[in-house]
């Protein structure tokens, strides 16, 4: 009954974000289409070596196996970006007085935080793979699923790293259920534990601009940005062995169960006001 308490509560102000800072929402909105729109147009200037007409296929702009497509680390970098300013927008209604004053302990404050971070992941997530795939289908006009067959854009990438032999029999299994199933799980875990890691700054340097700086730096600046980004993609060893997807999917939602202990726990230090105090 808690859970979906939150669950409401999250979602009344999500529309509550909608309508008091529509200003944040809609720029966002439009931030992650412009950067779909951007990232389709740098990706259809390839010629596929080896393929004389150059020809790509929905799959191939969305899901570049070279990691060059729409979904990338260099996607991901500005996903983020967006994603923490709508984390902050969020958490920063969920921290007024009106929102505070309904909950006895502070670890609840932290569970609707949570609740948030998971549901912008979620819808985030959707968005960015309805309108990416779509997006690539409709400037290729082909939505048909060449990875099975030799020469596409799959077999140049498993050309390109000598694992030729490793994908003949998975090429016969490969589908689009497969396929955006992994799409789904790697990147809403990813989004996730970003958003997490947000949320955690958040409660712990409390000014926005703080989180703002530190996020960027965790994303753009070398060697500190594997920490967000190590995980981020679906790079070609995945498609080729399932281990390797299960393994790093695994590191990722302990990932995100060790920052929400901590979080639970570092959020009982935080004072939202004096008149009143938490537990």
């Amino acid at each position: 009954m808690m859970f979906f308490n939150n669950l409401f509560n999250n979602l009344r102000i999500l529309i509550n974000l909608i309508f008091v800072r529509k200003y944040l929402f809609l720029s966002s909105i439009f931030a992650v289409s412009a950067l779909i729109i951007l990232k389709i147009a740098q990706v259809m200037t390839y010629v596929i070596p080896g393929n004389p007409d150059g020809k790509l296929s929905s799959i191939d702009v969305f899901l570049d196996p070279t990691g060059a497509g729409v979904y990338s680390k260099a996607t991901f970098q500005i996903l983020i970006v967006i994603v923490a300013a709508l984390i902050i927008g969020v958490m920063s209604i969920q921290e007024d007085t009106c929102f505070v004053l309904r909950y006895q302990q502070k670890k609840q404050i932290w569970g609707t935080h949570v609740n948030g971070v998971f549901f912008i992941a979620l819808v985030t997530t959707l968005i960015f793979i309805v309108f990416g795939f779509i997006g690539s289908g409709m400037v290729t006009q082909d939505f048909s699923l060449n990875w099975k067959s030799d020469g596409a854009l799959f077999y140049f990438a498993a050309e390109r790293v000598g694992a030729v032999h490793r994908i003949h029999g998975i090429q016969a299994q490969l589908s689009y259920f497969k396929i955006f199933l992994f799409v789904f799980i790697k990147l809403f875990l990813a989004i996730l534990q970003s958003g997490l890691f947000i949320a955690f700054l958040k409660i712990l340097l409390k000014t926005n601009i703080f989180v703002l700086i530190t996020i960027l730096g965790f994303l753009f600046i070398k060697p500190i940005n594997s920490f967000l980004l190590f995980f981020s993609t679906l790079d070609f060893d995945y498609w080729v062995d399932n281990y390797i997807f299960i393994r790093a999917t695994a590191f990722q939602i302990a990932f995100c169960l060790i920052i929400y202990f901590i979080g639970q726990y570092s959020i009982k230090k935080v004072e939202y006001w004096r008149e009143r105090k938490l537990n």
